[in-house]
């Protein structure tokens, strides 16, 4: 058994006392220093994991006491080989045995800056699950001091210095997404995910690529920093997925929210998985959890929105139940969180059900206004009837107090049929219109109702285009300026065509169409 794997049997206790017996030779002849120095490298090792395993359970404190002890150790090796290294030249001698100790001297130098940088990034991941984005952005500058500080010496460790300083600067990018998302510039925030997300599958690759050409000095860095890597990058993919939903959310385009959610849960849950397969703490499988069901709570609500612009009333409210559920889930993770003191985290529960009940109202309010068109719909049909029937051989025209209507087949009036201002001519009659004070004003008070309807409804850039079409030709209706009426209504389009149509408004529909040539 070498001597690498018989350290790898030992359990900490022994490995310490070991060191310390060690530490406390007055002087270490290279062969035992370097038998020293493999005692301390597996006892360092033992600490770093037990570090990154406190720090995935949020025990930050835990993680940085014990990354201070590793600072520590690698301080006194340092020492130690200095002592070393001024007695072998008080002797003379600057051979292979001088090599070895300013080797191991440099490796802890190395490690020492690395070690400092994990401290403050540990500190930034800390305060960015309190909220507190400004307060993590400081520590990271902290951190890539350290790690640039590495990338730029002699130190055997220079190349995971510039990885981590690479990876830091990515980071930053990260928490500048997460400070645009929390001011809801969705866009901006989309944007820097996206950066971030391409600089992290960059440096994993890298990663990888440097590890392999490592001599094994720096192995235990390298697997660390591809762990964080992988890490990050899968919660910056989850993240961003989520950014998207909100995206389309803030826009109204709540069938691609609905779209982009259904992606973003399927990353969210694959966090979850993999933290219930890697066998993590309760804890962070119960953050994966509380992210999850946040997201589940945006995206039932993105269908509810959705359910509301298809008419379909019934699975609204059915929407709007399950993410009242899926809030309050997220909720109650939340609040045990806080009480376990792993993060601290804001309640924003009354915030989500004022979002469900102005959806709900939306929903009841569109449902009677619907229903209304309708039954008005139904009225106009019944108190309104034409009746036509042809007889003799010539064709006509039917004339009511606002339209003509040319026929060309024989007709008969049979009485009221037509309305209250009926006039029935025999023979061939030209269509003409010819607006009055009276028809204008009627026009306007027709378009005002038509553009109070679409504004209602309006959801788009270009639909909110035609609603301001529409309110210049009624603007210009009140003037009596036909020219002008006609060409609004013309830019206006089909979309108010068909709306005035629904809302059977006789005059703006006529005009529309004139307008239009329909």
């Amino acid at each position: 058994m070498t001597d690498v794997e018989e350290l790898e049997q030992l359990d900490l206790a022994e490995l310490l006392r070991r060191v310390e017996l060690y530490e406390q030779e007055e002087s270490l002849p290279v062969p035992e220093f370097e038998r020293y120095a493999r005692t301390e490298t597996a006892l360092e090792n033992v600490l770093q994991v037990e570090a990154a395993r406190r720090a995935s359970d949020f025990d930050y404190d835990g993680c940085i006491e014990l990354l201070d002890q590793v600072i520590g150790l690698n301080q006194r090796l340092a020492d130690i080989a200095e002592r070393e290294l001024r007695q072998l030249e008080a002797a003379g001698q600057y051979g292979e045995a001088a090599d070895t100790l300013r080797n191991w001297r440099d490796l802890a130098q190395g490690l020492i800056l690395i070690v400092q940088g994990l401290i403050h990034s540990q500190r930034s991941d800390e305060r960015r699950l309190t909220g507190d984005i400004e307060g993590a952005e400081q520590a990271l500058a902290e951190a890539m001091r350290y790690f640039d500080q590495l990338a730029r010496s002699d130190l055997p460790q220079q190349q995971v210095g510039m990885l981590r300083g690479m990876l830091a600067h990515a980071t930053n990018e990260f928490l500048s997404g997460l400070r645009e998302m929390r001011a809801a510039n969705f866009r901006g925030a989309y944007h820097f995910l996206d950066r971030c997300r391409v600089m992290f599958e960059e440096l994993l690759e890298s990663a990888r690529e440097e590890h392999r050409r490592d001599d094994g000095s720096s192995a235990a860095q390298f697997q660390e920093l591809e762990r964080d890597l992988s890490v990050t990058l899968a919660y910056a993919r989850a993240v961003q997925s989520q950014v998207e939903m909100l995206r389309e959310v803030q826009v109204g385009n709540h069938g691609a929210a609905v779209e982009c959610g259904q992606e973003s849960i399927r990353v969210f849950e694959s966090l979850v998985e993999a933290a219930v397969a890697e066998s993590m703490t309760r804890n962070v499988v119960a953050l994966r959890r509380m992210e999850l069901a946040y997201v589940r709570g945006w995206l039932s609500w993105s269908q509810a929105e959705y359910a509301v612009d298809e008419r379909d009333w019934a699975q609204c409210r059915v929407h709007a139940r399950h993410a009242r559920t899926h809030w309050n889930e997220a909720a109650r993770l939340v609040t045990r969180n806080n009480l376990l003191g792993l993060v601290s985290g804001q309640n924003d529960q009354g915030n989500t059900e004022l979002l469900l009940q102005s959806t709900l109202r939306r929903c009841e309010r569109e449902q009677r206004f619907h229903r209304e068109i309708e039954e008005l719909r139904g009225a106009l049909n019944r108190i309104n009837p034409i009746v036509i029937h042809n007889q003799g051989g010539q064709g006509g025209s039917a004339m009511t107090n606002r339209d003509n209507f040319t026929f060309n087949a024989p007709v008969t009036n049979t009485g009221g049929a037509i309305g209250n201002q009926e006039h029935v001519e025999i023979g061939q009659v030209h269509h003409q219109q010819v607006l009055g004070p009276t028809d204008f004003r009627a026009l306007a008070e027709e378009l005002a109702e038509l553009r109070e309807a679409m504004a209602a409804g309006a959801r788009t850039d270009q639909e909110r285009e035609v609603v301001a079409r529409v309110r210049e030709a009624e603007e210009a209706a009140r003037r009596a300026d036909e020219q002008t009426v006609r060409s609004r209504l013309a830019a206006a389009g089909r979309w108010a065509l068909t709306m005035a149509q629904n809302l059977m408004l006789t005059a703006a529909t006529a005009a529309i169409q004139r307008s239009i040539g329909a």
